[in-house]
């Protein structure tokens, strides 16, 4: 089951971008940036097994982000990136103060959603804290690496899987290696980071390769014709 959420989600992904930049264009890529952004943040202390694998929920948000910024990186709106990873830092830290609020505020004798949230907030203290603080470290490296990476080989497919190799470890290793240090076994951790850098890495691949496809304009007839 989880399975097939994930590749409809792939799907969903990838789509969604393709047509926010059809409609809007780079204004299309930030508003996807920033939806997912959101959402990514949200599911992040959640996970999922995946066959005999445990990754982290937003393992598919977190590569629409990603492809976003390269997106952009690649029509040299270096401006632009920097803005949304900016805006992305303060929509974080927004939803940790609500989630903030609505873990200690008084609730009613019904309201069973205030301590559902008071749960999610004390129990993923840590991981709501550095997600935010290691996203934007990351993104930011992202662009001082992806930039240098275009200069030398000026090719998309080469410029995403050689950043992501650099950035999704930096990534993971700072969010769920502190946030889960004396919470979970070391064996858990090293096992749900392996996990979920192969899975990323394996969809930042399957991502570039339809860009590049699509940019040399194989693909574009079929994506038209279903959008």
């Amino acid at each position: 089951m989880n399975e097939l959420l994930m590749i409809c989600i792939l799907i969903i992904g990838i789509l969604s971008l393709y047509l926010s930049i059809k409609i809007l264009n780079s204004k299309g890529i930030i508003i996807t940036f920033i939806t997912f952004s959101i959402i990514s943040f949200i599911i992040s202390f959640k996970y999922l097994t995946l066959s005999t694998f445990q990754i982290n929920a937003n393992v598919l948000t977190y590569c629409i982000m990603f492809t976003s910024i390269s997106l952009l990186l690649e029509k040299n709106y270096n401006k632009e990136a920097n803005k949304m990873i900016n805006l992305n830092l303060l929509l974080n830290i927004f939803s940790s103060i609500i989630l903030y609020i609505m873990a200690y505020y008084t609730q009613s004798i019904n309201d069973t959603i205030a301590i559902n949230m008071a749960n999610v907030f004390t129990n993923n203290v840590r991981l709501l804290i550095i997600t935010p603080i290691s996203t934007f470290v990351s993104l930011k490296i992202l662009i001082y690496i992806y930039n240098k990476v275009k200069k030398l080989y000026n090719n998309i497919f080469i410029s995403m899987v050689s950043t992501y190799l650099a950035i999704g470890l930096i990534d993971l290793i700072i969010t769920k290696f502190i946030a889960y240090y004396k919470i979970l076994s070391l064996q858990s951790i090293i096992k749900i980071l392996l996990s979920t850098y192969m899975i990323e890495l394996i969809i930042i691949v399957v991502y570039s390769i339809i860009i590049t496809l699509y940019q040399s304009k194989k693909v574009k007839k079929w994506l038209i014709y279903i959008c």
